[in-house]
């Protein structure tokens, strides 16, 4: 996972968004929050300026003993957002991006998808 999410750092300024803020404790596994590894506050360079959409680093739900899951382990797919989760709802915009096989060779559709989340929200706030 830190390879992709290194990748995915570097390649977010490029595409007008700036990282503010990470939350990278880990969670436990009883809470209601407990699918999310690392959560990122991310804010639009460009317009709108400012609008913020939350990158979330996914746990598999089927990763052997989540019980005892170090950070980083059995992460398998990036989630963005216009709301925070765990307050994200079924129906809510979203992006995904798989963390398997040929995950780079998806990278361009992602922040293409992350470009149109950028305009959704845009429209939300007028």
């Amino acid at each position: 996972m830190i390879t992709q999410r290194n990748k995915l750092f570097e390649l977010l300024p490029r595409y007008g968004w700036e990282v503010i803020n990470v939350e990278d404790h880990l969670r436990g596994w009883t809470g209601p929050d407990w699918f999310i590894d690392e959560l990122c506050e991310v804010e639009s360079a460009w317009t709108p300026k400012g609008l913020k959409v939350w990158i979330t680093f996914l746990v598999d739900p089927q990763t052997p003993n989540l019980i005892k899951r170090k950070k980083g382990q059995g992460v398998w797919a990036v989630k963005a957002g216009l709301r925070k989760p765990p307050e994200s709802r079924i129906g809510d915009a979203e992006v995904y991006l798989s963390l398997n096989a040929d995950w780079e060779k998806r990278l361009p559709e992602f922040f293409r998808r992350l470009s149109d989340l950028r305009k959704q929200g845009m429209e939300e706030t007028q």
